[in-house]
């Protein structure tokens, strides 16, 4: 299976042209952020909305939040369990988010590391930034849901369609 990180405009770009056959896409937005709005709907998508933060000073670039909306552990078991609902039938994973660096790539990076080992390589490449945070959340409930067992039928959570 093939795992492609990609910003908002380069997801959008793809939409122009259509998906290939077998594309499943995570899609992270900003909380408040309208998501990617898409003509050519990939065969599966999983819709997500929570900052990013990477340190203290992301907490006082905008002084009027008052509150962050970090990923949670739904999230990732939401995102562990579209994953696992669908990669028999996915090709390529699109993972996206508003810059294609930081969420995005820590998606990709967990989805790497759980099933091939590999996770690193997105951690050691410059041009990515991922978020050490969803990162280990995102493998944690991976490896949760392939330890205990993945149920045959995964309900689908919202967002999916």
């Amino acid at each position: 299976m093939k795992i492609e990180i990609c910003n908002r405009r380069e997801l959008e770009k793809k939409d122009k042209v259509g998906f290939l056959a077998n594309t499943s896409v995570i899609s992270i937005t900003d909380v408040g952020e309208p998501p990617v709005m898409l003509i050519n709907t990939p065969q599966h998508i999983l819709n997500l909305s929570f900052d990013d933060i990477n340190s203290k000073a992301d907490t006082f670039y905008d002084s009027r939040r008052f509150t962050l909306n970090l990923f949670s552990k739904e999230q990732a078991e939401q995102l562990a369990a579209f994953v696992y609902e669908y990669k028999d039938e996915t090709e390529h994973f699109i993972c996206q988010c508003r810059w294609g660096y930081s969420r995005s790539a820590a998606v990709a990076a967990a989805l790497r590391e759980h099933f091939y080992k590999d996770g690193m390589k997105i951690f050691l490449d410059e041009q990515y930034y991922p978020n050490i945070y969803v990162f280990r959340q995102t493998l944690k409930a991976l490896d949760s849901l392939f330890e205990n067992g993945v149920p045959s039928i995964l309900h689908h959570a919202p967002g999916n369609q």
